[in-house]
């Protein structure tokens, strides 16, 4: 039985190496600017221009998340982008008639973030380094670094402190 554990666990890590792989070959090959040990989960939906789109080194995108890149987005090293995440970089015009225009402003969400699963972040948002987004929270403005936000929309809940780095 232990033998039988570790041949699933093998092809298992073998199968997510292996598309890990190819998501990023394919995101690097439409434009986007990838780093290095990003970690992919489940599937991913991402429109606009990929020469918009950065994402840095060990940066985690689970399953369902949604990416708009009409503008800039950056996903920051070590940063945690959790199931059914939006980055919206784009946005309807509410003062043109007909409706069908855009506007766009870039994104970043910084290094060591972490946005739960739900969350929307509109159009010129920064999200600070190490900043923890509530699950399902709507983000309109820009977030301090190292702090707690949740709500629709996001407010500051709490300062967070600012952890050592650990070897493993």
């Amino acid at each position: 039985m232990k033998v039988l554990f570790k041949i699933i666990k093998f092809v298992h890590d073998s199968v997510v190496t292996t598309r890990n792989h190819y998501l990023k070959f394919k995101y690097k090959t439409l434009g986007a600017h990838v780093g290095k040990g990003i970690r992919f989960f489940g599937t991913h939906s991402i429109g606009g221009d990929f020469h918009n789109l950065t994402l840095e080194d060990h940066c985690v995108l689970n399953e369902d998340v949604i990416i708009n890149c009409k503008d800039k987005v950056v996903i920051g090293s070590y940063a945690i982008i959790s199931a059914r995440v939006q980055i919206q970089s784009g946005k309807l015009k509410l003062d043109v008639l007909p409706r069908g225009e855009h506007n766009h402003a870039p994104i970043t969400i910084g290094r060591h973030s972490w946005v739960a699963a739900g969350v929307v972040i509109a159009p010129g948002v920064t999200i600070g380094e190490g900043s923890v987004i509530g699950a399902n929270s709507v983000v309109l403005e820009n977030t301090e670094p190292w702090t707690l936000y949740a709500g629709s929309p996001a407010k500051k809940i709490k300062q967070l402190p600012i952890p050592k780095e650990s070897n493993g």
